[in-house]
């Protein structure tokens, strides 16, 4: 702990004294007041001259943000293991209305203090740096200032703000700015928002409502993962990305229709969406990636997109409530584990396009009762319909050149047949 002592009246002489590193560093009373005052300026608290000696910790209210403007020679700093300014005065502030020439609240400004609830930004207000308020543990009200600009990494993240209305000004929500604010239910998001970067809500385990406006073109990677009370997302028709792990764990979600714009959702995108019935896809999407639709328990159908090319490995893994599985006459290429345990599909049909099924596509699959191959196919990897209990039989057409012998396996399938007719054309 910190305290503020005087020890020399004659030159009117301060020590700052360190109880836990035993330090002891000693400053002039001006050097302390002038301190004090730009401080408070900064913060919007009235320091008294007559009280600076009983501001426990004083040097340690100092934000990165100012340090250097304010202490010019005094070198003196404290910084947790995290590499945070400790700040010492939680008990002063609770409230705090910025002045109005305020344009700036820079990086961790106020990070780490205990018992600041609510904030009010000035007019003039254009950026909330990296950090500014992160972890400010008691925060619960925020009154953003139309004309802000930009809310940066980590802005406000672990706070307890419970709703925001951000200003149509803004049109970047930052890195993180609100991830872990498990209390927040409401968010109005700006009519200028043009991308929502990586983690921006990530754990906002009690929001329930998004609706993106109309020049919103980027949800970035983990936007919104962990939300797991979201309900309802109200997609705008310009969206083009939906980044990766961008809604995965989102729990309550039950139906989702993608706009057409929207030319890629990346790799696990929608993952671990439990109560996700039905997906409408865009038809600019050339791909399905790894884990999109992974552990999708509820989702029961799904139709590929015209444009779609690729099933990538895992897209629908354990989608054990999927009954329809309508594939496009384009598609390419089914990878690995693309279908695995989707329990309730009764029916394949793998159109001609498709030239390669991988291993364990289709493993546990086990009420498929009728596959059919069309012409086209060539490989079929190992494993790949293991354990369809349902399929008894299937007709392979005459491109296959690649039939693993554990294909079919734990199936009533007989491809000893094929298997010998394929090692008598390899020996030729």
């Amino acid at each position: 702990m910190k305290y503020v002592s005087k020890v020399n009246e004659t030159k009117d002489e301060y020590e700052v004294t360190d109880t836990d590193y035993k330090v002891v560093t000693k400053y002039s009373g001006v050097e302390l007041f002038s301190l004090a005052r730009h401080l408070g300026t900064l913060l919007g608290v009235n320091w008294v001259e007559s009280k600076i000696s009983d501001r426990s910790g004083l040097l340690k209210l100092l934000p990165y943000a100012i340090r250097d403007k304010i202490l010019g020679r005094i070198n003196y700093y404290d910084f947790d293991k995290n590499g945070y300014l400790y700040p010492c005065y939680p008990n002063l502030l609770d409230h705090v209305d910025l002045p109005d020439w305020t344009e700036t609240i820079n990086h961790k400004t106020f990070g780490l203090i205990t018992n600041i609830t609510e904030l009010t930004l000035g007019e003039n207000v254009r950026t909330v740096g990296a950090f500014a308020l992160s972890q400010t543990a008691k925060l619960r009200s925020i009154n953003l200032n139309e004309g802000l600009l930009e809310i940066c990494e980590g802005a406000f993240t672990k706070t307890l703000i419970e709703e925001i209305v951000i200003p149509d000004s803004v049109t970047v929500i930052g890195r993180g700015a609100f991830s872990d604010c498990e209390k927040l239910k409401s968010v109005v998001l700006p009519k200028g928002l043009v991308r929502i970067e990586e983690q921006a809500f990530m754990g906002c385990t009690k929001l329930e409502t998004i609706v993106l406006p109309e020049g919103c073109l980027c949800i970035d990677d983990s936007a919104f993962c962990g939300c797991e009370k979201l309900k309802n997302i109200q997609f705008n028709s310009n969206l083009e990305l939906i980044g990766k792990n961008a809604f995965m764990s989102c729990k309550s979600l039950v139906d989702i229709i993608i706009p057409y714009t929207v030319e890629s959702i990346g790799i696990g995108a929608f993952q671990e969406c439990l109560y996700i019935e039905s997906v409408h896809l865009p038809d600019k999407l050339s791909c399905i990636e790894s884990s999109t639709f992974k552990l999708c328990y509820s989702l029961r159908a799904i139709k590929l997109p015209e444009k779609c090319k690729c099933v990538d490995s895992s897209a629908f893994d354990h989608c054990a409530s999927l009954e329809s599985v309508e594939f496009n006459n384009g598609l390419e290429e089914i990878g690995d584990r693309a279908f695995r345990q989707c329990f309730a599909i009764k029916t394949l049909e793998i159109p001609a396009s498709v030239t390669e099924i991988r291993e364990f596509a289709f493993s546990d699959c086990s009420s498929v009762s009728r596959l059919t191959l069309n012409t086209g196919v060539e490989r079929i990897e190992r494993y790949a319909f293991r354990r369809c209990k349902s399929l008894i039989s299937v007709d392979f057409p005459s491109s296959i050149n690649f039939l693993d012998e554990t294909a079919f396996m734990n199936t009533a399938v007989n491809i000893t047949r094929i298997l010998r007719k394929l090692r008598r054309t390899a020996l030729k």
